[in-house]
């Protein structure tokens, strides 16, 4: 699982049940325990159903259903979103055209791009939204 977010996937993604968790599908999921005494079922879930009623389930320690591979009952992190924002500079070219390039840096807030940023005349503030 990955070190970088808490996406869910099993392509080196890093999985934290103190953290936020629901099924790979969305379903919501509460975790129970963690430290069952079995090799291979550690964790023990309650998984939402739609009416409303909770099935308790086992997981691995890293949420997942089966041994391998992923499948739809995993449990993962809720994925987090973020969003911050960069300037986009148009430039206008010697035949005319116009390009535009962006900065590098990603700024909090729409007010913090354009007073640390190279914000001039022309430019926009763009807002960048990711999960993860």
């Amino acid at each position: 699982m990955c070190d970088t977010c808490s996406c869910g996937s099993t392509t080196g993604r890093k999985f934290d049940p103190s953290k936020p968790v629901q099924l790979r599908n969305g379903n919501p999921v509460r975790v129970l325990a963690v430290d069952v005494k079995h090799p291979a079922w550690p964790m023990v879930v309650a998984v939402r159903k739609d009416n409303g009623d909770e099935v308790v389930g086992i997981r691995t320690s890293d949420g997942r259903f089966r041994l391998s591979g992923e499948h739809p009952m995993d449990v993962v992190n809720v994925p987090v979103k973020h969003k911050k924002y960069v300037i986009v500079t148009p430039e206008e070219l010697r035949d005319g055209s116009v390009r535009y390039y962006g900065s590098i840096t990603l700024h909090d807030t729409v007010e913090s791009a354009v007073v640390a940023g190279r914000y001039r005349e022309g430019s926009i503030v763009v807002p960048i939204e990711w999960e993860g």
